[in-house]
């Protein structure tokens, strides 16, 4: 018998986009979210529900007094360095062992790793004392001018290291951290504002204030030049410059931007990669008053974590930035552009990021006693991840056609059992309309099993992926699907979902 139902294939890509009138979201990028907590924009297509953190040591980081948090974590050739009330240890994941104390530390300790003569060393700087170095074995003070007594960046660049401290940069001679002789090949000369961060990229060594970026080439005292990339944007936020997908991120005054380098010098783009986020990271930046990130290079992820001290780590946010494929997107999305999605229960203070004999390392400190393995394992140390995705308010093409909804297929990716459930929001969610009830639905390797919902029934089919099918009643002009995911379970993608309708009376 014929019937005038049809299929509406929604593609899970792009992201969230709060950045759009509602109807013109759903119109012109319905595999968009206008919602997206707790999961990322796989680089397999879809969105996943993000691995969660583990203790790195079961045992706390040493200290005297318990209300004093951890200071700073950096990862060094397989272990964890971490500076706490004064001290500085150092754990391979069973026992904390200490290196070094009697340093005085007060503010955030960050870390930077390098080798100029076949040794490797991990330098750590924290704006009170004398930088260290320690190469597994040696903790060394650089203490050879108080030039960078107190300083607070530091890199390696063309065999110098080079430390920041307020405006004042100062590199050591060649292939020698410890040694500032002029007349060897150390200098120094200032910026025009105090430093928020150095990095190294393409051979080049960029410096970052609150309002200017400044490039520097050559590689010596007789050579070095000092240019300026740009004069009206800069880097308002300490640590979250990072290099990402063969780019350079960095939270500027209007949101994240990627410094959009060339291979002809002095040619740079700034591009703005957040615009589809803009408003929401306006109001993240001004929420939180310290930040960290780290780059997922496995999958090609920036993310920027937000602290403040006194609010509850399960009300805590973060930004997830994944590179857009290469095809990017029409419409709201170009190929520079990140996808974007919310991150809530992870408090980082300081956080590092490294690939050590072929395994990437993501570990961060917060306001606990403990340092945890980000990106890994399948909840927050033992607390459930709760995820959310909402799709835009889909028109299915004509905003002007009422819609009922019949049924709704949805393919999942799981890496184990899905829990979740989903609701329908008419008519952007008009409270004089009345909104059918939540449908709960699990599904798993071994079947899908519809659970609580009134009306619907699920199946599963063998295939690559679960499959979940559920009967849905309502209609409306616009519709959201609200999915919500509260259970422990392992990870999952959300890759494809099949709405079946049809049309009725014009407006």
């Amino acid at each position: 018998m014929p019937t005038n139902r049809e299929t509406f294939p929604i593609e899970v890509v792009g992201g969230l986009v709060t950045n759009l009138p509602p109807i013109q979201q759903g119109s012109k990028l319905p595999g968009s979210a206008r919602r997206l907590v707790n999961f990322e924009n796989s680089i397999k297509g879809g969105y996943r529900r993000i691995n969660g953190f583990t203790k790195w040591d079961i045992n706390i980081v040493p200290t005297v007094t318990s209300s004093s948090q951890v200071l700073g974590v950096g990862f060094f050739d397989g272990a964890v360095v971490a500076a706490r009330e004064g001290k500085i240890y150092t754990s391979t994941g069973s026992g904390w062992t200490q290196i070094a104390t009697g340093r005085t530390q007060t503010t955030k300790h960050r870390f930077t790793r390098f080798n100029f003569d076949g040794t490797r060393k991990i330098m750590g700087l924290d704006s009170s004392n004398y930088p260290y170095t320690w190469d597994g074995s040696s903790f060394v003070n650089v203490n050879g001018t108080t030039d960078v007594l107190a300083c607070t960046h530091a890199v390696a660049f063309k065999d110098h290291m080079f430390y920041a401290k307020a405006d004042l940069v100062t590199y050591s001679i060649p292939f020698d951290e410890t040694d500032f002789t002029v007349a060897n090949g150390s200098g120094n000369f200032r910026m025009p504002g105090d430093v928020t961060g150095m990095i190294v990229f393409r051979k080049r060594l960029f410096i970052f204030t609150e309002e200017e970026i400044k490039v520097l080439d050559g590689s010596s005292l007789s050579d070095f030049i000092l240019t300026s990339v740009s004069e009206d944007v800069g880097c308002v936020s300490e640590d979250t410059i990072q290099e990402v997908a063969g780019d350079i991120a960095f939270l500027s005054a209007d949101g994240v931007r990627l410094l959009g380098a060339t291979d002809r010098i002095g040619d740079f783009s700034n591009a703005l990669s957040s615009k589809s986020v803009q408003s929401d990271l306006t109001d993240f930046t001004s929420t939180y008053n310290q930040f960290s990130s780290v780059v997922i290079r496995g999958k090609s992820q920036y993310r920027v974590m937000g602290w403040v001290s006194g609010r509850d780590s399960t009300l805590t946010e973060g930004f997830i930035g994944t590179q857009a494929p290469p095809e990017g997107l029409k419409g709201n999305h170009q190929e520079h552009d990140f996808h974007w999605s919310v991150t809530k229960g992870i408090k980082s203070y300081s956080s590092d990021s490294v690939v050590y004999t072929g395994t990437e390392y993501v570990i961060f400190a917060g306001d606990t006693e403990y340092v945890y393995r980000l990106d890994n394992g399948d909840d927050f140390d033992g607390t459930a991840i709760t995820s959310s995705y909402w799709t835009p308010y889909l028109t299915f093409n004509d905003p002007m056609l009422r819609k009922t909804m019949y049924k709704k297929s949805m393919y999942f990716g799981p890496e184990g059992d899905v829990t979740g459930s989903v609701n329908l929001n008419f008519d952007l969610n008009d409270s004089s309309k009345i909104q059918p009830p939540t449908i709960t639905f699990s599904a798993s390797g071994g079947g899908v099993v519809f659970g609580s919902g009134v009306f619907g029934t699920s199946t599963y089919r063998s295939a690559p992926s679960a499959i979940v099918d559920c009967l849905l009643v309502g209609s409306g002009f616009n519709v959201s699907l609200k999915f919500e995911f509260t259970a422990s379970n392992e990870p999952f993608i959300i890759d494809t979902i099949l709405v079946e309708h049809s049309t009725e009376d014009r407006r």
